[in-house]
């Protein structure tokens, strides 16, 4: 690492990740990935931070410690595997003085249905086991800041969208299914409203909030584009661009099960089902007054980047 104060983003090479990395050095600042694995940038730490000797590693030149690593979607290594990161994260920074930007979700909310629209004072009472993960490392990283160990600001997203989002449940099912000349599958209500948050927007607000002295200590839900559209209505515009099929098959509860055959990410995301069964609209109320000359991208311009980007992707 440099002599010099750094940017580390850990999970720096991932789909949100490496766009924070651009943002930083489109800013011309000093931005480091890091990952578990290498990368396409030859700059990339490889690094785990389950390990604490290697968190701190990594983190003693840092001046900012991004938090955008995804681990794999399965309940039991989330419980397993994010308090470990989170706990080394906070020591890490703690002694070198970085202050944490944690790119967090909104699973912690609750109980069910969710108040519409969702804001950053939403009771956090979760009924899935994943949100209640959620919610413990993001209290005990609020908790290390009111004490003073490090100073640090939550980022929260809803679900993703967008050019290489390819954990995003509208490419899972709807866009890779119709990109493989397939019907595109739904679960939940296709004809609620659902805010997606395009990740270039998200990486870029991150930025944000990292460079801003006055978000510490608190939590900020990232913009989405207004008004919030259906399911289906995203479906469509893919559907135009593709001139392909867009009819959703709109998958009931009790044929969940036989799906994850096809698409495995179905069973990770039953317990999350509450959040796609009635309107779920993220209110960007207070990022827009504190920044208010942010651009977010329209949903048009975002499924197109992304219809485009896959279809390169897949050769289709």
């Amino acid at each position: 690492m440099s002599s010099s104060r750094q940017h580390v983003v850990i999970g720096g090479n991932g789909s949100v990740g490496r766009l924070v990395v651009a943002e930083l050095r489109a800013r011309g600042l000093s931005a480091v990935p890091v990952h578990r694995s290498p990368g396409d940038d030859p700059s990339t730490v490889v690094a785990d931070f389950l390990d604490p000797a290697q968190a701190v590693r990594v983190t003693g030149n840092a001046s900012h410690l991004y938090l955008c690593l995804g681990l794999k979607y399965d309940t039991a290594v989330w419980q397993r595997d994010w308090p470990v990161i989170m706990a080394n994260a906070i020591e890490a920074a703690s002694r070198s003085g970085a202050k944490i930007i944690f790119l967090d979700n909104i699973y912690m909310y609750g109980p069910k249905p969710l108040l519409n629209p969702i804001t950053e004072d939403h009771p956090t009472n979760p009924p899935a086991i994943k949100g209640k993960v959620r919610k413990q490392i993001a209290e005990s990283l609020l908790e290390a800041h009111k004490s003073g160990k490090v100073t640090a600001v939550i980022g929260r997203a809803g679900d993703f969208y967008g050019p290489g989002a390819t954990n995003s449940p509208l490419y899972v099912s709807v866009l890779k299914e119709m990109l493989l000349g397939r019907r595109p599958l739904w679960m939940g209500n296709n004809a609620a409203v659902h805010s997606f948050i395009h990740i270039g927007d998200a990486a870029r607000a991150l930025v944000e909030l990292a460079l801003a002295d006055d978000t510490y200590g608190q939590v900020w839900l990232l913009p989405a584009s207004k008004p919030t559209p259906t399911v289906q209505a995203l479906a469509d515009t893919m559907g135009q661009i593709l001139e392909r099929p867009s009819g959703l098959l709109v998958v009931p509860k009790f044929a969940l099960n036989g799906l994850t055959f096809i698409v495995p990410l179905m069973k990770e995301l039953k317990e999350m089902l509450y959040q796609y069964e009635t309107d779920y609209v993220i209110s960007s109320f207070k990022f827009m007054k504190r920044f208010p000359s942010f651009t977010v991208t329209s949903y048009q311009q975002g499924i197109t980047e992304m219809v485009e980007w896959f279809r390169k992707d897949s050769g289709k």
